[in-house]
Order: structure tokens, then C-alpha cells, then sequence
């Protein structure tokens, strides 16, 4: 006879591939089965409401594949799982008016306090300026700088006003920007603060 059977502490023969805890195999059978059985409820609701079921019936085939496998969670319910912490990770992305305002604070803080948002009239339409200083416009773009029309136009009215108000336009690039878009600002007089490259740049020389 087995030494190793008779010892009462001994956890499974010290021979886990071959026996079972008796108590741990009716715990992993019961999750098994309540876990299979809360995905087939799932993909019953998504065929009666219109959800979305193949992803329904993708995480039920895995919960019930699982449940005849030893030691092997459900892996259904783990899928879905983490297509709700994505979902959950996408919600809470920043918007483009959160990342540019997120990027004006830090401007501010660097050459402010100045007034935010004062908006000038141009041929071309209004503007409205990121940070206002006595002696400067501020335009600030927490996202890579690129040569598109929107820009140029800014740059654009920014070049008008700051010869109209006697006063330096800036732009601060938190994320840096194309040669082309770099270029095109400072042909316009736009000194460019280049936050990621840590330069300052005042005039273009080819």
C-alpha cells in the first residue's frame, strides 16, 4: 500500500497530475457549471434582444469547452471580462478639447498667468487665442504639428494680429511638429517653442 495514501496531509499522493482533491475538483465543477450557465443566459438575451451574438455565443462555446478541462478557468467569462475593461479603458480616453486644454494649463503655468480664450477679429474669421500675455498671443497644440490648412490659417490670422497689436505670436508644440509645419510658421514671423525638443525658434534660415 501507498505510504502516501495513508498520510492525511499529504495533498494528493504528491501526485497532482494523477489524483484530485476531492473537495478542490467539486469547487472548479460548480464555478464551471455557474459561470457556463450565466454565459448561456447571456447569449439567450442577446438572440431575444438583439445583442451582439456571435460574441455571445464565441464566449459561451469557451465557458463550456473549459468545463471539461482540469485546472483551466473559464475562459469564456475571462474574455469577456476583458472586453469590459476595454470598453471601460476607451471611455475614459481624453477627447481632443481635454488634451488641448490639458495642454494650455501647462502652458499657462510655464509663461502665464495670462487670460485664456480672447478672441480677435480678421478677414478671414474670427480668432481665438489660447493665452493672452501683455506682450505676446499664445497658441498652444498638445498633438504633432502638421502643414494642414487649419493650421496655416491660424497661422495665418495669428501673423495679422500680431502685427496689429504689436505683439509676438508663439506657438508651443508640446509634441513637436513636421519640418514643413515648423517652417511655414516661421516664414510667418510665428516664433515656434518646441516643448519636446526643448528649443526656441525665432526666425527660419534655410
Amino acid at each position: 500500500m501507498n505510504p502516501q495514501l495513508q498520510n492525511p496531509i499529504s495533498y494528493v499522493a504528491n501526485n497532482p497530475v494523477k489524483y484530485l482533491f476531492p473537495s478542490v475538483d467539486a469547487l472548479e465543477t460548480f464555478a464551471d457549471i455557474a459561470f457556463t450557465a450565466y454565459s448561456g443566459y447571456l447569449l439567450i438575451d442577446a438572440i431575444t434582444n438583439g445583442g451582439n451574438v456571435r460574441e455571445a455565443a464565441v464566449n459561451f462555446s469557451l465557458d463550456a469547452g473549459s468545463s471539461f478541462v482540469p485546472f483551466v478557468p473559464a475562459a469564456g467569462t475571462i474574455r469577456r471580462a476583458a472586453g469590459k475593461a476595454n470598453e471601460l479603458t476607451g471611455s475614459q480616453k481624453l477627447t481632443s478639447n481635454q488634451i488641448g486644454k490639458q495642454g494650455e494649463e501647462l502652458v499657462d503655468s510655464i509663461i502665464g498667468p495670462g487670460q485664456r480664450q480672447v478672441t480677435y477679429n480678421t478677414p478671414w474669421g474670427d480668432r481665438r487665442t489660447d493665452i493672452k500675455l501683455p506682450t505676446s498671443i499664445n497658441e498652444v497644440k498638445n498633438t504633432r504639428l502638421y502643414n494642414t490648412r487649419s493650421n496655416n490659417l491660424q497661422a495665418m490670422k495669428d501673423q495679422l494680429i500680431s502685427a496689429q497689436q504689436q505683439v509676438d505670436a508663439i506657438w508651443h508644440l508640446l509634441k513637436g511638429g513636421s519640418p514643413n509645419a515648423i517652417k511655414n510658421l516661421l516664414d510667418k514671423g510665428i516664433t515656434v517653442v518646441d516643448h519636446q525638443a526643448k528649443t526656441t525658434t525665432r526666425n527660419y534660415e534655410p
